[in-house]
């Protein structure tokens, strides 16, 4: 998901004096779009991932409303509210401060010196930057990816390009769960939890168990690894299962559309490996065919 999370647009001048009040909970809820309070009804006229901005002006005078405001934007899935209290306000009521906390919806408190023009302005402008930064990475990943096929690369290319695009170790499994190629070490991970990672890997029953319990799209194995599920699909057929795995580091939203890039060509891969399985077989069998016939 491209945009700045809560906590980093914390650290950017333009928020100077801006203090998180509650929801730290929801510090790394992504921020993709700006918004100002206006009308008191403002759950009609906001989007998910909105950073509203506000004095309070619109509901200064109706305690309910104040009650029904939080709420109302973590359920239509805001990234957070910034009120500018003392003119309208003398105080950010309790009863928000309170829900934010129970909700995890980062609440902050501006400056009353601060002009929203000052932190819309910037805030877009890093995000802009973001957002350009991702598709930059992901027409390198598109073109290198696309290089490997062309130049007759394997699985085993793909996934070790992969591995190092993310900084992660990456494997591929059958739909039995056996490994058919892995590149587990892009990154120093120590050498215990290398070893947990290598044995998992190699190990389709625990594997097959662990995913089956979970959610299967992500999975756990012990306390030192997990890893994301995604599915190779060929005609609608499960053909292998591609495994992210995490350890510190978590996978970021910014770099799923490499990793379902990948996924695309581990498919045409994977297909194209049957396809010349499929004509060595029948080269086999014309073979014997020819030998018996004499």
């Amino acid at each position: 998901m491209d945009g700045i999370t809560i906590r980093e647009a914390l650290a950017l001048p333009a928020l100077t004096g801006a203090e998180l009040i509650a929801g730290a909970a929801g510090i790394d809820r992504v921020i993709q779009l700006i918004n100002i309070m206006e009308v008191p009804d403002v759950g009609s006229y906001v989007k998910p991932n909105e950073l509203l901005l506000t004095t309070a002006y619109p509901i200064r005078e109706d305690k309910a409303a104040q009650e029904r405001l939080v709420p109302q934007l973590w359920e239509r899935g805001l990234a957070g509210l910034a009120i500018k209290p003392q003119r309208y306000i003398s105080e950010i009521p309790d009863i928000m401060i309170r829900q934010a906390n129970e909700l995890g919806f980062p609440l902050i408190r501006l400056p009353a010196n601060t002009a929203f023009a000052e932190i819309i302005n910037p805030l877009l402008m890093e995000i802009l930057h973001r957002q350009a930064a991702v598709l930059r990475r992901n027409e390198q990943v598109s073109r290198a990816l696309a290089e490997i096929m062309l130049r007759g690369g394997g699985l085993d290319e793909i996934v070790r390009s992969l591995a190092g695009f993310m900084e992660l170790p990456v494997s591929v499994h059958d739909t039995s769960f056996r490994k058919m190629t892995s590149w587990l070490n892009p990154r120093d991970f120590g050498a215990e939890r290398y070893r947990i990672l290598k044995d998992a890997v190699a190990d389709p029953r625990q594997l097959a168990a662990v995913f089956r319990k979970g959610n299967q799209s992500q999975i756990v194995v012990g306390h030192e690894w997990k890893a994301m599920a995604r599915p190779v699909v060929v005609a609608g057929e499960i053909y292998a299962y591609v495994f992210i795995w995490e350890s510190g580091r978590p996978l970021t939203e910014r770099k799923i559309p490499s990793v379902e890039q990948a996924i695309t060509m581990i498919a045409l891969e994977i297909n194209k490996q049957q396809a010349i399985r499929r004509v060595e077989a029948q080269f086999k069998s014309s073979f014997i065919e020819s030998i018996i016939d004499g």
